[in-house]
């Protein structure tokens, strides 16, 4: 068993401002210059904002972002592993003793199974193209062979048939 951190506990106890705040930076709700010494190289701009009540941010002219752990990171030279520790620890937040989370086989999402599908059905019909194009090319082909490429024409159909069902399940 290994010592895990919530972290939405910690993002919750832990908002960018008091980060900010305990480096010395100045937290404002508007844009301000940006804080991350050695990474940007913004002098005078105000190209630092903080989002999603202060639990994201983002430097638009380094183009650096994160969330808090990535923002103690940057300024303490830490890992963000380290940085969760130290987060955990400013936000008074222990570790839990639970197991992790079995790895198995995660469900797949509707999106990313609806661009396997799309990819699946270009590779069926690239080959009914390419059983097409065997029967066009080979006018000496025998019938058999000419049979057997047009009984391949048929399983691509019914394969896209399939596969439009299921893309259609998908997106509905």
């Amino acid at each position: 068993m290994r010592n895990h951190f919530d972290l939405e506990a910690i993002k919750a106890r832990l908002p960018i401002a008091s980060v900010l705040e305990l480096h010395g930076i100045p937290a404002t709700r508007e844009r301000a210059r940006c804080p991350l010494a050695g990474v940007c190289d913004n002098k005078i701009g105000t190209s630092f904002a903080v989002y999603d009540d202060g639990r994201r941010w983002t430097c638009h002219r380094c183009h650096a972002h994160g969330d808090v752990f990535n923002l103690l990171a940057i300024l303490e030279g830490l890992t963000v592993g380290e940085a969760i520790r130290r987060a955990a620890a400013l936000a008074g937040v222990a570790p839990g003793t639970t197991p992790p989370l079995p790895r198995g086989p995660r469900p797949e999402s509707a999106e990313r199974r609806a661009r396997r599908l799309l990819g699946e059905q270009f590779r069926v019909v690239a080959a009914q193209r390419d059983l097409f194009r065997g029967i066009a090319r080979n006018p000496a082909l025998p019938i058999e062979g000419r049979a057997d490429a047009l009984a391949g024409v048929v399983l691509c159909n019914r394969k896209l048939d399939l596969l439009m069902n299921e893309l259609a399940e998908v997106r509905s």
